[in-house]
């Protein structure tokens, strides 16, 4: 779909069909590619993904039911509704096409309002199914970052707890209101975590814009730095922030402190022990570039490739065994799309990493 509009690939080898038939969709609002023949339609489909596959069935070279199996082997492509669209309408022909991955079958000639309804119905089932199956990736991924990222707090949170309860602390102790102070601000930073994954959540399920407004980063950045600030002092590493006060751009709180969080965090957890974070911003042309660079442990070039290029998913262990679930930049990822902003990356094994998190600095497209 491209601004709101469905697009159909029509494939026909003949040529008045093809332009009968995307005249006819043309003047109803959908955005039509056209194929003429099955060959040519499987190079079309390597290079943009339709909504939806009219076919026809009888074309030299590769009949439909050929391209429909070839086309529905394709896990990138499987999920495109494909309609044929042919003069063969004996029984066996309609149901080898169903059996070829067809969601429907109309015979040559069609009635011009059956075959839009059709492609009204058979459009909205598939973006029906997109949906589904986003909300099962966003669950899937919140499954795995609350029982990760959560776990830890929650220990801390027990393991204070329980220090009270065995009398290990004496409450008329300096050490108990060192602890209590400790624990409030814990509690108040995991809950500020799951507010963040829970607007996380609303943004995707909802499919909102999100209220950017230009402001300063920097205060963004100081509770980036103190909610992970525990894991950094646990391997002695040193986060070193380099942006003056009053820095703005075009940003909303809320989802970018998610994304430094995920990109502070990744950054100790591949840093060895005794290393360094360096967050500094550059202002250039009108952008205002915040840099995350570590001197940890880096990333191979086809790891790089698979994280930063093809976005894969990829599970690394850090440098003091800690797990993860892999999903952070995921996140990152989704949420600088709502921000209007990009990220880029350098990486050298050994060496460090440096993540780059692009912002506008004025509310203009």
């Amino acid at each position: 779909m491209k601004d709101g509009k469905t697009i159909v690939l029509v494939v026909d080898d003949n040529s008045t069909n093809l332009q009968y038939t995307a005249g006819m969709l043309h003047n109803e609002g959908y955005l039509v590619s056209l194929a003429t023949g099955g060959k040519a339609a499987l190079a079309t489909l390597e290079s943009f993904i339709p909504d939806i596959v009219l076919l026809d069935v009888m074309m030299p070279e590769m009949d439909g039911f050929e391209v429909c199996r070839i086309l529905k082997s394709n896990n990138d492509l499987s999920n495109i509704p494909v309609i044929f669209l042919t003069a063969k309408d004996q029984p066996g022909d309609i149901t080898e096409g169903f059996r070829a991955g067809g969601v429907d079958y109309l015979t040559k000639p069609f009635m011009r309002e059956e075959l839009l309804s059709r492609i009204k119905i058979h459009a909205e089932l598939a973006d029906s199914l997109r949906t589904i199956r986003e909300f099962n990736r966003i669950r899937d991924r919140l499954y795995s970052i609350i029982a990760h990222d959560i776990r830890s707090p929650f220990a801390t949170i027990k393991m204070s707890i329980n220090s009270i309860a065995t009398g290990a602390i004496n409450p008329s102790d300096d050490q108990f209101m060192v602890l209590m102070k400790h624990l409030d601000k814990t509690v108040n930073e995991t809950s500020a975590f799951i507010d963040n994954l829970l607007n996380y959540t609303k943004y995707q399920g909802q499919k909102v814009n999100l209220s950017l407004k230009v402001q300063d980063i920097y205060p963004v950045m100081l509770r980036s730095i103190d909610f992970v600030k525990e894991n950094a002092l646990r391997k002695e590493i040193k986060i070193n922030l380099n942006i003056p006060e009053n820095t703005c751009a075009l940003f909303e709180d809320n989802s970018i402190m998610v994304v430094f969080l995920n990109l502070i965090g990744n950054a100790i957890k591949f840093t060895p022990r005794g290393g360094k974070i360096d967050i500094l911003s550059v202002l250039k042309n009108g952008i205002l570039e915040v840099h995350v660079r570590d001197n940890g442990i880096g990333m191979l070039p086809e790891v790089f490739d698979r994280v930063f290029i093809r976005n894969e998913h990829h599970f690394s262990t850090g440098t003091n065994a800690e797990k993860g679930t892999g999903l952070g930049l995921f996140i990152v990822r989704d949420l600088i799309k709502l921000n209007k902003c990009l990220m880029t990356a350098t990486s050298n094994p050994e060496e460090g990493t440096n993540i780059i998190i692009s912002l506008k600095t004025d509310e203009t497209d």
